[in-house]
C-alpha cells in the first residue's frame, strides 16, 4: 500500500505525541500557567439581583373598574427614568463611596454614567411575552456587600416610586371623579 493512501489511525497520532512529548508538555504547561495568571489578574466583579413581582388587581373588573389603567411596562419605563436619574445615583455614589479610583479623575456625570453601566433592569414577561409579570434589578460591583446593599436600595426606590406613582394617579382620578360628581 502506498504511504500517501494509507489511513491515519490512532496509533499514528500516539507515535507523534510520544516523539514530540516535550513540545506537547511544554505547550500544556505554558497554557496552564497563562490561564492561572490570567484568572488571578482578572478583576473580580460581584452581581447582586432582586426580583420584583408585579401584582395585578385582585378585584374583578366587572365589580370595580381600576382607576390606574397604565400598562405595567410603561410604568416600569417611567419609574426607571426617575430612579436612575442623576441626582439619585449621585446620592448612592456618595453614600456608599462607589468608584473611589474614578472619583478623582472623572466628573460626577461620568461617574453616574459608570454606575448606569453596572445597573440592569430586566423585564420578565409571561411565556407569550405580552404581560409583564416581574422585573429583575441587577447591580455589579467589586465588593459583594456593597453590590448587595446598592441593589437593595435600588429595589426599595423602585418599589417606593411605584407606590407613589400609583397613589398619585389614584388620587388624581378620584379627585376628577369627585369633581365630576359635584358638577
Amino acid at each position: 500500500m502506498d504511504e500517501r493512501q494509507r489511513q491515519i489511525e490512532w496509533r499514528d497520532y500516539w507515535e507523534v505525541m510520544t516523539r514530540r512529548r516535550w513540545m506537547v508538555l511544554g505547550a500544556l504547561f505554558i497554557c496552564g500557567t497563562a490561564a492561572t495568571i490570567g484568572v488571578d489578574l482578572w478583576p473580580v466583579r460581584y452581581r447582586s439581583e432582586a426580583l420584583v413581582l408585579v401584582e395585578r388587581q385582585d378585584v374583578p373588573k366587572e365589580y370595580v373598574q381600576p382607576n390606574v389603567t397604565s400598562d405595567a411596562s410603561e410604568r416600569l419605563a417611567s419609574i426607571r427614568q426617575q430612579v436612575l436619574s442623576r441626582t439619585r445615583l449621585e446620592s448612592l455614589i456618595a453614600r456608599y463611596r462607589l468608584y473611589p479610583g474614578d472619583a478623582a479623575r472623572l466628573d460626577p456625570g461620568k461617574l453616574v454614567d459608570e454606575m448606569r453601566k453596572d445597573i440592569r433592569v430586566v423585564p420578565v414577561a409571561t411565556k407569550g411575552g405580552r404581560d409583564l409579570t416581574a422585573f429583575r434589578i441587577e447591580y455589579t460591583y467589586d465588593s459583594p456587600r456593597v453590590a448587595q446593599q446598592v441593589a437593595g436600595d435600588l429595589t426599595s426606590e423602585f418599589i417606593n416610586e411605584s407606590l407613589e406613582a400609583r397613589t398619585d394617579a389614584s388620587v388624581a382620578t378620584t379627585n376628577f371623579l369627585e369633581s365630576q360628581l359635584a358638577d
